[in-house]
């Protein structure tokens, strides 16, 4: 499997080219869904809706009990990042460049914001506020109501690595080897 388990209720929800919900105590598969889609991410799960990006440019909502969409909404870009949920907004970014904010509940794009490159990163929220890294180098601060960068940290390399807050203090990797 690529991606990193996501337990719920007692259901495992992992992906590799479906995405697959096990038991988490016998290890039964319950459902498959997406023989079509390429799904590489982690998958995350809120009030029974398992929340994943697929390799099409699609973000999928799809019911937890079953393999039943409840929506699917066209990002029109690979999604190489997890997608987080935070106060009934889906956070995800884009291959193209963007981080995108959908609705939980309808998949409407809420708001677009653009970096300079692909985003192999997978958001972080806190405090209002999305983080997410860039190829462009940089590390994004961007208000989670509105879209609007609040700043930018550039670092030499890449970033790729999925930001951790602790604390009032961002961590995160780059390939400039800090």
């Amino acid at each position: 499997f690529k991606s990193s388990p996501t337990i719920v209720d007692g259901t495992v929800f992992v992906s590799n080219y479906s995405l697959y919900a096990f038991n988490a105590e016998t290890g039964e598969q319950q459902w498959r869904y997406g023989a079509d889609e390429l799904f590489w991410v982690s998958p995350t799960v809120v009030d029974g809706i398992v929340f994943i990006g697929s390799e099409d440019g699609n973000v999928h909502a799809i019911d937890a009990e079953k393999p039943s969409p409840r929506w699917i909404s066209d990002v029109s870009s690979s999604n190489s990042s997890s997608p987080i949920v935070a106060d009934e907004t889906v956070f995800v970014g884009g291959g193209q460049g963007k981080l995108y904010a959908l609705n939980a509940e309808t998949g409407q794009e809420e708001w677009a914001f653009e970096t300079g490159d692909y985003i192999g990163s997978s958001p972080t929220v806190a405090d209002g506020t999305v983080y997410i890294g860039s190829d462009d180098t940089n590390l994004y601060a961007v208000d989670a109501e509105t879209g609007q960068q609040e700043w930018a940290f550039k670092t030499d390399k890449l970033v790729r690595s999925s930001p951790t807050v602790a604390d009032g203090t961002v961590f995160i990797g780059s390939y400039d080897n800090n």
